[in-house]
């Protein structure tokens, strides 16, 4: 009975009404949440910044609802943001390496999820982490 409602209250909320559950969940994991943005302009594509046992960095960007091509088109600028520009946290190191990642309580369509595969592809060919 939890387990559905916790199920029904995730797929109605936005990404910020998930942000503090999914940020529990990592620390749960044993991440040490770095950074919770403040989703301003200043965010780079990246919601949460966290730091994982090993000492991987990782970034994720938290979505809510379907993604489908009219909302991918909306939202791959800061996908790319999120991949592509280094992390600007007084701590972490300049430069440092991270693992980015995309976060939805919603389904994504065939064609997106084909356009992410693509897009990772390309940009492992580039040399980001993934």
């Amino acid at each position: 009975m939890i387990e559905r409602l916790i199920e029904n209250w995730l797929n109605d909320v936005n990404e910020r009404g998930y942000e503090g559950a999914f940020c529990q969940a990592l620390v749960a994991q044993g991440q040490r949440i770095v950074h919770r943005s403040s989703h301003g302009l200043m965010e780079q594509g990246k919601d949460v910044i966290s730091i994982d046992r090993g000492g991987v960095v990782h970034a994720y960007q938290l979505k809510t609802g379907k993604l489908d091509q009219g909302s991918w088109r909306q939202i791959r600028d800061e996908i790319v943001d999120l991949v592509e520009l280094p992390i600007n946290h007084p701590n972490i190191p300049v430069s440092s390496p991270f693992v980015p990642h995309l976060v939805s309580n919603g389904s994504i369509t065939d064609a997106v999820r084909n356009d992410i595969v693509m897009r990772n592809q390309g940009w492992r060919n580039r040399g980001f982490r993934l």
